[in-house]
């Protein structure tokens, strides 16, 4: 997608002017509340890319997810910088699921595995769109394959071999 593509990692230097406002507007238990916070938090910084993303979130948590997506399309355009650009598709994929949009859950999810193959989040947002999807084999084969892979337990490390065939069988 061209999401992913036009972003690349750049870590935060430093702490949001707004970082207090932010955790504080995410302690509000009130959906509506929140929202409320968010509005006047966004009027504050409007080309605020981050700021704009937790404004998003906002409408997300609060059942609200048309204007989610909206809202998180308007965060990604802003040049939003990563963790948070990762996070916002993360959660634009989630709200497009509950939507029933799972083609385009899935096509970011794929996107998002692609580019970051060791992130546990994707990997379980993912399958849970392919299950919505109807496919639960493989959704389940693509779970169970990377517990088989990552895991250090020493009896997954004995039977390995087996796991990650009768894993691939699955798939």
């Amino acid at each position: 997608s061209s999401d992913l593509t036009a972003c690349a990692v750049v870590p935060l230097s430093s702490r949001h002017e707004a970082e207090d406002e932010i955790v504080a507007l995410w302690q509000i238990d009130d959906p509506t509340e929140r929202i409320a916070v968010g509005a006047k938090l966004r009027d504050r910084f409007p080309d605020d890319a981050r700021v704009l993303y937790e404004y998003a979130g906002t409408f997300d948590s609060a059942g609200e997810e048309e204007q989610a997506v909206a809202a998180y399309d308007e965060a990604l355009a802003a040049g939003l910088r990563e963790p948070f650009h990762r996070r916002a598709l993360i959660q634009k994929a989630s709200t497009l699921r509950h939507l029933g949009r799972l083609e385009q859950s899935q096509e970011i999810l794929d996107d998002l595995a692609a580019a970051w193959p060791d992130n546990d989040a994707i990997a379980l947002f993912r399958a849970l769109t392919m299950h919505d999807r109807h496919l639960d084999a493989a959704a389940l084969g693509d779970v169970l394959r990377r517990l088989v892979l990552r895991s250090t337990d020493p009896e997954v490390d004995r039977y390995r071999r087996s796991l990650t065939a009768f894993t691939d069988e699955v798939r």
